[in-house]
């Protein structure tokens, strides 16, 4: 009975073996290379979409492929601005902040209506302008 435990053990490493030296590879797409400058270039012509797919189709691209570029080309464009919206929330977030501890904390009594209407009005106006930029 000891002997029929040990083959059972055997033929799964046997298995187990087996799977890790298969090459799995075969069954992966193959990733192909997307052209950084080419996007570069296309950002600063200032191109759209259309003239992008245009040019790419005229390379023989496939649908695939030109669909990688044209994401890339998005996420390159609109990365800039991203970083710009989340700048725009650290520094509005900062004076928020702030404008809540002092309101809270109340150490000159005459400003408490400038640190609660005042600092607190510019805060979420830098904040929804960062707001803007990150969700249009």
């Amino acid at each position: 009975m000891n002997s029929g435990n040990y083959r059972f053990k055997g033929w799964i490493l046997l298995i187990c073996a087996f799977l890790l030296n298969f090459p799995f590879s075969c069954f992966i797409k193959k990733p192909f290379s997307i052209n950084f400058s080419k996007i570069q270039q296309w950002i600063a012509d200032n191109s759209d979409s259309q003239n992008i797919r245009a040019e790419l189709k005229a390379l023989r691209y496939n649908d695939e492929r030109i669909n990688a570029h044209l994401n890339e080309f998005k996420n390159a464009k609109y990365g800039k601005r991203q970083a710009n919206a989340f700048i725009f929330l650290a520094v509005g977030a900062i004076p928020g902040f702030i404008s809540c501890l002092l309101a809270l904390i109340n150490p000159i009594p005459e400003m408490h209506n400038l640190f609660l209407y005042g600092l607190t009005s510019i805060a979420t106006i830098i904040i929804f302008a960062g707001l803007y930029l990150l969700f249009e």
